[in-house]
């Protein structure tokens, strides 16, 4: 990976905390980020990352509506309110002809309709009347999103089986909390002490200069920057707005559901290394493609 893209990746870390670590499934552990210090902008309601009174008037702000002809990956939204809204990845809405999730953050202005990408996550092509908020995606689900919306063809493949025919998720109204000691903006997944996918909300305000405590306690044990420079982890940074930038962090010539299923392998057999370990080379892994791990618009 260019190595620009990768100091941006961290500096972009390096403006989070690591919150308590909690764990998930197939032995998998999360880890919230919280920004240090960062507050939401004064122009823009947040959907899902604020406060119980704000974001139900940013969600009241939002009519949800299908494209004509209806469009699987497609949805138009309509800000009524006064202010711009941001909806964070992650976010679900149900009904419509599928319920689907928001791979990329969206800024909707105010008064304006948008057209804004979504992600079918249950294998439902009917119409189910209104679309409305059901709320937000755990990590896990959240990195399988993320890899069907940026992952080579195999990749998004299998994430999207993943997502359509596994357990329906957990949804929660947050990322992760409104603890008072800073807004969760991010979340980390790990396998022990490897890092498999991240994601993190830039909202209003440029990375902070890498370095610091907060930093090291994110990146150290995985050693995010020689994962990143060696390509075993891939970065995206998106833009869908001015001062708004989503950066994830996924498995690279790997798929993700490859290393969850490695992951729960380990954790039954600690001391036997199988040919699915996250460490393995898979025969149909996707090709390297540099120019494919650092998207930036």
């Amino acid at each position: 990976m260019q190595h620009h893209v990768v100091e941006a990746v961290l500096r972009a870390f390096s403006g989070f905390r690591a919150g308590q670590p909690s764990p998930t499934v197939a032995g998998l552990v999360v880890v919230p980020l919280r920004s240090r210090g960062g507050r939401e902008p004064t122009v823009l309601q947040t959907a899902f990352a604020s406060p119980g009174r704000r974001r139900s008037r940013a969600v009241a702000s939002l009519a949800w509506s299908e494209l004509e002809p209806a469009q699987p990956r497609w949805l138009r939204a309509s800000n009524r309110g006064p202010r711009a809204v941001i909806v964070d990845a992650g976010t679900v809405l149900d009904g419509g002809m599928s319920r689907r999730a928001l791979p990329i953050t969206a800024v909707i202005s105010a008064g304006a309709h948008a057209t804004v990408a979504a992600e079918p996550i249950a294998a439902r092509w009917w119409d189910e009347g209104r679309l409305h908020w059901a709320g937000r995606l755990p990590p896990l689900w959240g990195a399988l999103l993320l890899q069907a919306w940026l992952g080579c063809a195999r990749d998004a493949a299998m994430a999207r089986t993943a997502l359509w025919s596994g357990p329906e998720p957990p949804l929660g109204g947050a990322p992760m909390d409104d603890s008072v000691d800073g807004v969760v903006s991010g979340w980390t997944l790990w396998a022990g002490d490897e890092m498999l996918a991240g994601w993190l909300g830039l909202r209003g305000r440029a990375p902070r200069q890498a370095g610091g405590r907060a930093a090291a306690r994110v990146t150290e044990a995985a050693d995010l920057g020689r994962a990143l420079s060696e390509g075993r982890l891939e970065a995206h940074i998106l833009e869908p707005g001015p001062q708004i930038h989503d950066v994830a962090i996924l498995p690279s010539g790997m798929g993700l559901v490859d290393r969850v299923v490695g992951a729960a392998s380990r954790a039954e057999r600690r001391s036997t290394r199988t040919g699915i370990d996250g460490g393995a080379a898979n025969p149909h892994s996707c090709p390297s493609e540099p120019a494919r791990r650092a998207r930036r618009r």
